[in-house]
């Protein structure tokens, strides 16, 4: 046996990407309309007349991850090529649907299977998402109006999940129902949701993960069964006899659990969007992956058997291509999520197995079936239905864990809802919180940030994480719990009287063990501050986290930003933050408050005391600020400016400060004060806690 590559490699994945590529690309192309689907292992086309509308779809969604990934305009093209092909031919604008079968010839069509199938509407919806984010602006249009058609003919509100099949006038619905097309509903809608923005393409796929792996399971021993009756009881008998029909097979379908694991983390990687708690899909994922991978996993000669029974005999022993592939993603992505290396084992073991046996090397793409002893059944490598959309979209699906990106800073701490006495008796909301403000700052002067917090799952909370994703923040690092916002309640701002609303609330629940597997090793820095840490059990949650990253090498800076609630008890956590620290960012205003004193220099002097090694940024309002490092301290005025408001302008200081440091790391101590002191006088500009623009910053500077 050859060498293996390293799987783990970005450039491995996209070379088998192109390699699979190019046994379509461009002999699968029909100049006439569409695309040929049935190909012998050499790439020869043995069936130049039939189409099915899976093949017509998947082809698309082929087409357009290929061309975001390489950019090549010829894709695009072909996306546009297999569009016109689904709307023009497939599609019957007097009902909407979709022909399932069709035979193609000189330019005519003759329908073969005119009924509509869910599992075809599906792969039209992920054709259309995947066309629009191509940049293919039409398929909006196709998009929404496949959903429209999908929801008033197959969705049963009774029931949560899709029905499966109508006839072509739509007058008579199946009474079979299934998991298979809600399920590829699901991934369609997920693609749906990334490509509009639209939550309700997310809130659906939710239900239906939900239906059919939590409450459907119970009904069939805590897996996913395939068939059921038109009143979603579980049918055990339907295609009993017929193992290997092609959608609807007999037994478990391990290929299916592994496919909804990827499905599932998918979906939890919008937890701030999702209607209901996201707590059960990390657990149901792992489950239903360990439970594939403990029944179907061949001991003998590797690889994954298609299907077993209810008492985990195997029914159908043979090897299909997609079921290796769905599994690799899925392994990928746990991997990723929870840092465990045992699914990291797996994906090396299955792309082993399938580099070895599945894989053509000669002529590319994957074999379709192999004998439970891994011999080819046929040279039909890829007949109606195939495309290698299950090999290619995985290795997308990989690429993207394999090639994350990481947030150079952190910010932890409190995301809170600022609600502002005004005239005439009338409120107004303003989003905020100290550690917040600071990531915001630094992600809209260009720096990769998180914000590492918990927000509630209400009115208040949503514009947090909708103001979060507007700032560029890595939304990864942002939990959501169904506790009671964080408010602050400002009866006036000048001067400040406010109070803090928050007994037992969201940002209380944070917990750093759940931010993503391996981000420590990544991140530069990180920013503590505010309330956040004089509020149990939240403070020493963050105080051990600031602890750990210290230990790890992170750099850690640290804003008291003293506010009334910050007591006597506050001065040991004050204390031991500063020990911790990097750098330290301080106000007159908070000396004066955090040592109970007027001498702002004995303060000051005490608080060096306890980390003489760290660097104090001093900020004096319209008096400037100074920097202390070891010895040596410099100062700098502040700017002549009209000052609009000052709320901010300490959180914008600090994170100009982070940002020359990190931007500029040779230019000295002396131009990163500079810059923090013009960070902070840009905030002012602007009434709220505005963040400066780096335009704003640099006129400052250079006036």
């Amino acid at each position: 046996m050859t060498t293996l590559p390293d799987f783990r490699s970005a450039a491995t994945i996209k070379d088998h990407i192109a390699h699979t590529m190019a046994f379509y690309h461009p002999r699968c192309i029909d100049a006439s309309g569409g695309f040929y689907h049935f190909f012998k292992d050499d790439g020869s086309v043995y069936d130049h007349a039939n189409r099915h509308l899976v093949s017509s779809a998947r082809f698309i969604f082929n087409y357009a991850m290929a061309y975001r990934q390489f950019g090549n305009v010829e894709y695009l093209e072909q996306v546009r090529h297999g569009l016109r092909f689904l709307r023009d031919v497939h599609r019957d604008p007097a009902t909407g649907g979709y022909a399932w079968q069709l035979r193609w010839s000189e330019c005519h069509k003759t329908i073969t299977d005119s009924d509509n199938h869910c599992y075809g509407l599906a792969f039209v919806l992920l054709a259309y998402a995947h066309a629009l984010m191509a940049g293919v602006t039409e398929a909006h249009e196709y998009l929404d109006e496949t959903y429209a058609l999908m929801e008033a003919r197959f969705w049963q509100p009774e029931h949560g999940l899709y029905a499966d099949q109508a006839c072509a006038d739509w007058s008579r619905l199946d009474s079979y129902r299934g998991q298979n097309a809600n399920m590829h509903a699901c991934e369609a809608l997920l693609a749906a949701f990334d490509a509009t923005g639209q939550v309700h393409y997310l809130h659906r796929a939710e239900t239906l993960a939900h239906n059919i792996t939590v409450r459907q399971a119970v009904c069939s021993g805590g897996m996913i069964w395939e068939h059921y009756h038109d009143d979603w009881s579980v049918d055990w008998n339907y295609n009993r006899d017929d193992p290997r029909n092609l959608f609807r097979p007999w037994g478990y379908q391990p290929g299916h659990f592994t496919e909804w694991a990827k499905l599932l983390v998918l979906l939890e990687r919008h937890a701030g969007h999702l209607q209901r708690g996201s707590d059960w899909l990390l657990p149901r994922a792992e489950s239903l992956f360990s439970c594939a991978v403990t029944h179907a996993w061949d001991a003998d000669h590797g690889g994954i058997h298609y299907g077993f029974a209810p008492d985990f005999v195997i029914c159908d022993s043979d090897k299909y291509f997609w079921v290796q592939a769905e599994t690799l993603a899925a392994a990928a992505l746990l991997a990723e999520r929870t840092g465990n290396t045992a699914y990291w084992d797996w994906y090396q073991k299955i792309w082993a197995y399938s580099w070895q046996h599945f894989v053509d090397h000669r002529h590319g793409a994957w074999y379709r079936i192999l004998s439970s002893d891994n011999r080819k059944l046929s040279n039909d490598k890829s007949p109606a239905g195939k495309t290698d959309y299950h090999t290619m979209g995985a290795c997308h699906d990989i690429l993207r864990v394999l090639q994350a990106e990481w947030p150079r800073v952190v910010c932890a701490g409190e995301a809170l809802t600022d609600l502002i006495h005004g005239q005439a008796h009338q409120w107004r909301s303003q989003v905020g919180g100290s550690s917040w403000n600071v990531a915001r700052v630094l992600s809209g002067l260009g720096v990769s940030t998180a914000f590492a917090g918990a927000i509630s799952r209400d009115i208040f909370g949503d514009t947090l994480w909708q103001a979060s994703a507007d700032a560029g923040l890595d939304l990864r690092f942002l939990q959501r719990n169904s506790k009671s916002p964080l408010l602050a309640i400002v009866a006036q701002t000048h001067p400040p009287d406010y109070f803090f609303v928050g007994d037992d609330s969201a940002d209380l629940q944070f917990d750093p063990q759940q931010l993503p597997f391996g981000w420590q090793g990544h991140v530069q820095w990180v920013h503590f501050g505010g309330i956040s840490l004089a509020r149990e059990p939240l403070s020493t949650s963050l105080l051990a986290l600031a602890a750990q990253l210290k230990t790890a090498g992170v750099r850690v800076s640290y804003d008291p930003n003293f506010r009334k609630l910050m007591d006597r008890r506050y001065d040991s956590m004050l204390q031991q933050m500063t020990v911790l620290s990097d750098v330290v960012k301080v106000s007159d205003d908070d000396l004066r408050g955090l040592f109970r004193t007027d001498d702002l220099d004995a303060a000051l002097a005490q608080l060096r005391s306890f980390n003489p090694r760290a660097a104090y940024l001093y900020t004096r309002g319209d008096q400037g600020a100074s920097l202390h490092v070891g010895a040596d301290s410099w100062h700098a005025p502040a700017p002549a400016i009209t000052v609009a408001d000052s709320v901010g302008a300490g959180d914008a200081s600090i994170a100009g400060f982070l940002f020359s440091v990190i931007d500029g790391a040779n230019h000295g101590w002396d131009a990163h004060l500079r810059f923090a002191v013009a960070a902070g006088a840009a905030a002012c500009l602007a009434a709220g806690a505005s963040p400066p623009t780096l335009g704003q910053i640099e006129s400052l500077l250079n006036s």
